[in-house]
């Protein structure tokens, strides 16, 4: 069976000791993510600081007495919130999967049971952007029964929403990213 590693330092993922994409590299490499270049680094910054704070706190790891960084404080409330409001049944966190037909990688957020259903939800902390839901059907497609899709956004306000990633066409994209970085790949060594 292949064993997939991730290196979080480096941000790469390896299968058997090979280097594999991950879902941002392949989506920035076929051109879909040239308007993330605009977003100013310390939103990144955030965004990931907070994704520890969430993955520590869903895995135990954040006890009551633990301080909670003032930036992170109404994001993990959204979240805590999400947890009571929707009260999804969490089934992994941070999970590292990958889809042998990229192949390629990635880390899902939240795997958990929903509305009596399996989802995937990418945890988002900023703006929406139009290729969220080709990621998740990315995501989906490295698990083998492909399950329900979903960005769960937290705010800086404490709030928290849902969207469902439910388009079909989702997928005829999240399939032609994965051919056309091949293609791209193929092309650049032939070259």
């Amino acid at each position: 069976m292949p064993r997939l590693t991730f290196d979080a330092d480096s941000h790469t993922y390896l299968l058997d000791g090979r280097i594999i994409p991950g879902i941002t590299a392949m989506l920035r490499a076929v051109g879909l993510l040239d308007k993330v270049a605009r977003v100013p680094e310390v939103y990144r910054e955030r965004g990931h600081y907070v994704h520890l704070w969430v993955e520590a706190y869903l895995l135990g790891r954040v006890r009551p007495e633990t301080p909670i960084p003032p930036l992170v404080q109404p994001y993990l409330a959204a979240l805590q919130r999400a947890l009571r409001e929707l009260d999804p049944g969490i089934l992994a966190v941070e999970e590292l999967v990958w889809n042998p037909a990229g192949p390629y990688a990635t880390k899902l957020d939240i795997r958990c049971r929903w509305r009596q259903e399996v989802w995937c939800w990418n945890l988002k902390t900023g703006g929406r952007w139009p290729w969220y839901p080709v990621q998740t059907a990315l995501e989906a497609l490295c698990c083998p029964k492909p399950p329900r899709r979903a960005c769960l956004y937290i705010t800086k306000h404490g709030t928290y929403r849902v969207e469902v990633h439910d388009n079909p066409r989702d997928y005829v994209q999240a399939r032609w990213v994965i051919a056309e970085y091949k293609r791209r790949i193929a092309a650049e060594r032939s070259a």
